[in-house]
């Protein structure tokens, strides 16, 4: 299966949870060790996630579950070339104002 960004959408969580399922069926790329990563919002919705993807592959293992802000600094620093440091100025903490 193609790695790259899968953006899926919907207006409950288990119609996500079952595409997300179908997904990490598949080895994301060839080396067995890198996690898959996936983005959620919260802690609970990341438990909910892992306990739906378990019941249906049958276990959720090797997957990075990041906030959105640290799915983004981490992409920013990597396509930029940058530390992880340099991209932290960015956060809402150290700005006057948040970005949303």
């Amino acid at each position: 299966m193609p790695s790259g960004l899968h953006l899926h959408r919907a207006p409950r969580v288990e119609p996500l949870a079952d595409a997300l399922a179908h997904v990490l069926r598949a080895p994301a790329s060839d080396d067995a060790f890198a996690p898959d990563v996936v983005i959620a919002s919260g802690r609970a919705l990341e438990r909910l996630v892992r306990l739906h993807v378990a019941q249906q592959v049958g276990v959720c293992a090797n997957v990075r579950v990041v906030s959105p802000s640290t799915w983004f600094a981490g992409t920013l620093a990597r396509l930029l070339g940058l530390e992880p440091a340099e991209v932290q100025a960015w956060e809402a903490e150290p700005l006057a104002w948040a970005v949303h």
